[in-house]
C-alpha cells in the first residue's frame, strides 16, 4: 500500500499521529478519535488512573497511556493531508485538547453530543451511527 487513510481511537489516534508525522507521504486522509498528545491533554481522573494503572500493573499497555506520544502541535501544524478529529463531549481527553490538535494540523473538529472516550462504539442509534458515518464519509470522499 502506497497511501491510506488512517482511522485511529484513542491510542491508535496517537499511533496514528505518530505515523503521518514520521510517513506523511503514505497518508492520505487521517481520522483521529480521542487521541492526545500528553498524559496533561486528558482531564485529572482520567490522568490519575493511568498512572496507578502504570504504578500497579506496569504493562507495555499502561506504560503507553503515560508516555508523550512524540507529536507537537509544530509536528501537526505540517500534516498536509485532511485530518478530522472527533471527540465525545465527556470524553476522557480534554475537549480544548482534541480541539488544539484539530487547529494545529488545520483539521476539523466535531464534538458527539451525550458521548464519552469512543463515542462510535458506545451508541447503537440509528442518528449516531448515521451522524458519525456522514462525518467520515465527508472527509474520506469529499476532503476538508
Amino acid at each position: 500500500i502506497q497511501k491510506a487513510d488512517i482511522l485511529g481511537f484513542s491510542d491508535g489516534a496517537n499511533l496514528a499521529m505518530v505515523f503521518a508525522k514520521d510517513h506523511p507521504e503514505r497518508v492520505n486522509k487521517l481520522i483521529l478519535n480521542s487521541g492526545n498528545l500528553s498524559l496533561s491533554d486528558m482531564h485529572f481522573f482520567s490522568r490519575l488512573t493511568s498512572i496507578l494503572q502504570n504504578i500497579f500493573f506496569n504493562t507495555p499497555v499502561s506504560e503507553l497511556l503515560i508516555k508523550d506520544v512524540g507529536v507537537t502541535t509544530a509536528d501537526l501544524n505540517k500534516f498536509e493531508m485532511p485530518v478530522l478529529v472527533i471527540a465525545g463531549q465527556y470524553d476522557l481527553i480534554k475537549l480544548s485538547s482534541s480541539r488544539k490538535i484539530a487547529a494545529a494540523c488545520h483539521g476539523q473538529f466535531i464534538e458527539i453530543p451525550d458521548a464519552f472516550h469512543i463515542p462510535v462504539l458506545q451508541y447503537e442509534s440509528y442518528l449516531y451511527k448515521t451522524y458519525l458515518h456522514l462525518s467520515l464519509f465527508y472527509l474520506l470522499h469529499i476532503g476538508q
